[in-house]
Formats: structure tokens, C-alpha cells, sequence
């Protein structure tokens, strides 16, 4: 691909006309490593159209936007999850807030191995219940080829890593599909 930087605006790249666009991963982005000097791509990164993403990392996060909002689940995965949800719903009145899918299936970067990976968010009254919101999940998957990771947080706890910085909140925010 041959690229050239525009004169008129510092920083800004542009492709040559002749080059469709295509859409690339960094091989390496040290940012996320902590490991400082290392080699970057040397070619900016274009992303499904985008121009220039600026920095490889920017594009990283392009894609994971990108690919969070086309995400599939196979057809087990998704009547799982219906059931999932309509059994809470019936044995649980008003005790789910939120339910997350994060992880490698929200982001459409999942293999044939990868698991479902749940959040769920609860009211604080059901603290001491939270085991069996989990166990629902657990035996409609025993039933089917889907393989849960589900974790529970009352409301109060999923605030609390939200002022921590926890970095599973963020990893979590920065994936999540909202289940309804």
C-alpha cells in the first residue's frame, strides 16, 4: 500500500487512490505490553475505511468498536442466552439490572473452543443469593453445548471496581453487549 503524508496537515496520512481500503491489525502495539521501544508497524494501520487511525492503538480500539457491533452467536449460544434470560426473569423478579456478554463472542473474535463469558449485575438485596442466579445458567448449559463463565456483582460491588479502576470492569465495559 503506498501511503504519503499530506503536506497541509501534520500527522494526517493519506492512501493513494489507486488502493482500496483494508482493514488491519497492529502486529504489536507496546502500550498494551508495557514494553517501551519497541517496534511499531511502520505502515499506518487503516481500519474498515477509516482514514488513519492515528496511533496502532487507536486502531486496535476501532477494531474492537467495529467488531463489538457485528458480533454473532451461534445458534446454541443465542437460545442459552433467551433461556438464560426468561428463566432469571421468572425465578428472579426484578433482581437483574444489567446482563453483559464480554469476551472473545462479544467482540466476534471467537473460536469454536471459546466460552460465553456473563456478567450480571444485581440488585444489592440479592448479595446472598448470587450462587444461585449462577447455578440457573450452569444447569440450562448442562443441557447444550454452550459453556457459561458467569459472574455476579450487586449493584454496590460493580460500583465499588468502577472508583477502584478495576481493570475487569473496563475490560468488561470496553466488550459488552447489553442483553435485554
Amino acid at each position: 500500500m503506498t501511503v504519503r503524508k499530506q503536506d497541509k496537515q501534520p500527522g494526517a496520512y493519506k492512501e493513494a487512490a489507486s488502493k482500496p481500503p483494508i482493514v488491519a491489525e497492529p502486529e504489536f502495539v507496546p502500550e498494551d505490553y508495557g514494553l517501551r521501544g519497541a517496534q511499531t508497524p511502520k505502515q499506518p494501520t487503516r481500519v474498515a475505511g477509516v482514514a488513519a487511525a492515528g496511533s496502532p492503538r487507536r486502531a486496535k480500539s476501532l477494531l474492537r468498536q467495529r467488531n463489538c457491533r457485528t458480533a454473532r452467536f451461534t445458534s446454541t449460544d443465542q437460545a442459552w442466552l433467551d433461556a438464560y434470560r426468561v428463566a432469571l426473569a421468572a425465578q428472579c423478579t426484578d433482581a437483574v439490572k444489567q446482563f453483559l456478554i464480554y469476551g472473545s463472542k462479544a467482540r466476534g473474535e471467537a473460536t469454536r473452543d471459546s466460552d460465553l463469558d456473563v456478567v450480571l449485575i444485581v440488585d444489592n438485596r440479592w448479595k446472598a443469593r448470587k450462587r444461585d442466579l449462577r447455578r440457573i445458567g450452569y444447569q440450562l448449559a448442562s443441557t447444550s453445548d454452550v459453556l457459561p463463565s458467569i459472574v455476579v456483582y450487586t449493584e454496590e460491588e460493580w460500583e465499588a471496581r468502577r472508583q477502584s479502576g478495576s481493570f475487569f470492569r473496563r475490560a468488561v465495559e470496553r466488550d459488552a453487549i447489553a442483553i435485554r
